[in-house]
């Protein structure tokens, strides 16, 4: 048989509260950043370089909420007193970085048109990509890539044209 004090012990258990590493997001995919300053920090021990960091505020809180986001990629980075709009995922070399800016949106514009993963920076695809015309199209009427491209029509699934 247990003790008192035994008995207690599993009572005095603190319960675990929910913790979110992207607080800062207020429970949103991504929130608009305002650049205060665009810094290079060192990543951590094994690592090497220079890895390009934004500190900004958040804009649509009345009380400013300052935070730090990596900077993807490299090429075009935004100015001070621009808007980058910032998600979620950190920097796995760079102590205190827990967001990141998303390419393609406001002042955060890709270097290069991109082949591959183009909607993460946010580019269109081109009419050379195009190497086939799905079964849906083609029901529809559209026979070039151009038609597919520069059609404004929905289609649904047995190929009826509906006008968005």
């Amino acid at each position: 048989m247990s003790t008192l004090t035994q008995c207690l012990k599993s009572y005095r258990r603190i319960k675990k509260l929910n913790h979110s590493r992207t607080f800062k997001l207020r429970k949103q995919p991504h929130v608009l950043v305002t650049v205060v300053s665009i810094i290079t920090k060192n990543p951590k021990k094994p690592n090497s370089g220079k890895r390009r960091v934004l500190r900004g505020n958040i804009s649509n809180l009345k009380r400013s909420d300052r935070l730090t986001a990596r900077l993807t990629s490299y090429g075009v980075f935004p100015k001070r007193g621009d808007h980058v709009l910032i998600r979620g995922g950190r920097a796995n070399d760079v102590p205190g970085v827990t967001y990141s800016g998303i390419r393609g949106v406001f002042n955060f514009q890709p270097h290069s048109i991109r082949r591959k993963r183009r909607s993460f920076y946010g580019n269109p695809r081109s009419v050379e990509m195009i190497t086939r015309i799905s079964k849906r199209a083609r029901l529809a009427g559209f026979r070039t890539p151009e038609d597919v491209i520069n059609a404004r029509i929905k289609l649904t699934r047995r190929g009826k044209r509906v006008v968005k």
